[in-house]
């Protein structure tokens, strides 16, 4: 055999190995981040719902498709049902504003058979450091004047920082932060009441 055909051959075999070792290795670190992924989310989903007891949490197929928009700045990116006998006992709403200081900022809400607000996870922000990242639960305690309202407790009118006439507590130097996250909690109640009720069916 030639020595050009040989070392062809050898480099064609090396190639063949080095792509199917390739692909173990994505097969393999596919699955681990599958796992990763999952793993956060019982975690996160445990800490939501403070602890409470369910069955399953399933995505809701509403009558009109996610995401959606509304009004010009929130968006609705996915709802699911948190049931136990088959029975609902909370909904949880991701939901973003793109009227953060930063940027986007996205949530989610877990809101109880009372229609309140029973748990909240900032999911994503790039608020100032110090100042609007207060907003996350896991930098100050901001979020839970929030933990009980809902729109019978508190109307609609009400659901503004101080600064803008309402009840909600702003931070200090950062007000365009907690206003952005004021109206998405809003929105997404107002979704939940005008559209999760009597869309849901459980099976």
């Amino acid at each position: 055999m030639k020595p050009w055909v040989n070392s062809s051959l050898t480099l064609m075999l090396a190639s063949l190995v080095m792509l199917s070792a390739v692909s173990v290795i994505e097969q393999i670190t596919s699955e681990s981040i599958k796992l990763s992924r999952q793993h956060y989310k019982q975690s996160l989903f445990k800490t939501l719902l403070n602890n409470l007891s369910y069955d399953s949490i399933i995505k809701l197929e509403l009558k009109n498709s996610l995401p959606r928009t509304i009004g010009s700045d929130v968006m609705i990116h996915e709802v699911q049902s948190v049931q136990l006998d088959t029975h609902r006992i909370a909904t949880l709403i991701e939901a973003s504003t793109n009227r953060g200081y930063n940027g986007e900022i996205r949530a989610l809400l877990a809101i109880g058979q009372n229609d309140d607000v029973i748990g909240i996870q900032i999911l994503k922000h790039q608020e100032t450091p110090g100042l609007g990242d207060n907003i996350d639960n896991r930098r100050s305690n901001w979020l839970q004047q929030f933990y009980g309202q809902s729109l019978g407790k508190t109307p609609e009118n009400n659901w503004k920082v101080y600064k803008d006439g309402g009840q909600f507590d702003q931070l200090t130097g950062a007000t365009i932060t907690p206003r952005a996250v004021v109206k998405l909690f809003l929105v997404a109640l107002k979704f939940h009441k005008q559209n999760c009720i009597k869309d849901i069916i459980l099976q």
